[in-house]
């Protein structure tokens, strides 16, 4: 063998390994691409990822701008925040609620929230994950219609008038004082 040239050489099949990475690819896209707005924390509740439509919600430009901080800083009442996330991670429980968010530029919204937990493979937190909607518009519309039933109920109350009312499904009535009477 003095003197001679040897090539050795080895094949891997490395198509599981290719399709895994795929896979990841895609459902990385499919987050990115979100129209919701998606965050992940570490287990201590510190950002470490969010998607382009979390930064234009909370009106960020920039991911470098958030991450790496409490997400519980994104909120009016942080320490509520703080002990949603601490909750999750101790009862190993999602959560689904209405929290008021706090924008770069200071402006308060409403959001709604559904967070859930991911676990390595012996069953310790690892990371929170939540998607976020903005309701501010469906508040501020419920609370307008509240507003309306009140002034009706007090405009029909005071009037001399018998006046009811009925729901479609004939359970939901509602009878003025004059009526009562």
């Amino acid at each position: 063998m003095e003197g001679r040239s040897l090539i050795r050489g080895s094949i891997t099949d490395i198509s599981n390994r290719k399709n895994a990475e795929n896979a990841l690819r895609i459902r990385d896209n499919a987050l990115k691409t979100s129209l919701n707005a998606v965050a992940m924390a570490d287990a201590y509740g510190n950002l470490t990822y969010v998607n382009d439509s979390f930064l234009a919600l909370w009106g960020y430009t920039d991911a470098e701008e958030v991450l790496g901080k409490p997400a519980s800083l994104l909120w009016q009442e942080p320490a509520h925040a703080q002990e949603i996330m601490t909750a999750m991670v101790n009862t190993k429980q999602s959560w689904r609620g209405q929290l008021t968010g706090l924008k770069k530029s200071g402006e308060l919204f409403e959001v709604e929230i559904s967070g859930n937990i991911a676990y390595d493979k012996d069953g310790k937190p690892i990371a929170l994950i939540a998607s976020f909607l903005d309701i501010s518009e469906r508040c501020r519309l419920e609370e307008l219609q509240r507003q309306m039933l009140q002034r009706f109920d007090t405009l029909a109350n005071a009037s001399p008038a018998l006046i009811w009312t009925s729901g479609l499904d004939k359970q939901r009535n509602w009878f003025n004082r004059c009526w009562l009477e």
